[in-house]
């Protein structure tokens, strides 16, 4: 066995770990835009999804909210919102629907807990 640093370095089994710095993620720099996704399987359209990035603010916080629409074989709504500095996770909602199937989800981030509903009907 090779032991290698993080640039891939021969290096001692000895050698201390690297420390691990504190990451700074920021992001306020996300602008609004819409994306547009086909899924495919073995070259056939099975869905498409729409994803539509927003900015907002509310209760003097400065938001990134993220929707998203898949329609085709399975149909999902998604909507993620976040703390735009610091990617604190403000909401997470979910409407999912294949066949028979159908699962919702509805989560909520605040104190430190994330609180929330789960809702499935199996076929």
């Amino acid at each position: 066995i090779t032991v290698v640093d993080e640039e891939g370095r021969p290096a001692s089994a000895a050698a201390p770990a690297p420390s691990a710095a504190g990451a700074r993620i920021d992001g306020s720099a996300i602008k609004p835009m819409t994306l547009v996704y086909g899924v495919t399987y073995q070259g056939n359209p099975v869905a498409e999804n729409t994803m539509v990035v927003s900015r907002a603010s509310e209760a003097g916080k400065d938001l990134v909210k993220v929707s998203s629409a898949t329609s085709g074989m399975m149909n999902a709504t998604n909507q993620l919102i976040f703390e735009a500095k610091s990617f604190t996770p403000v909401s997470m909602k979910m409407e999912m629907q294949a066949g028979a199937q159908t699962m919702t989800l509805d989560l909520a981030h605040a104190n430190g807990k994330i609180t929330g509903i789960r809702k499935a009907r199996p076929c």
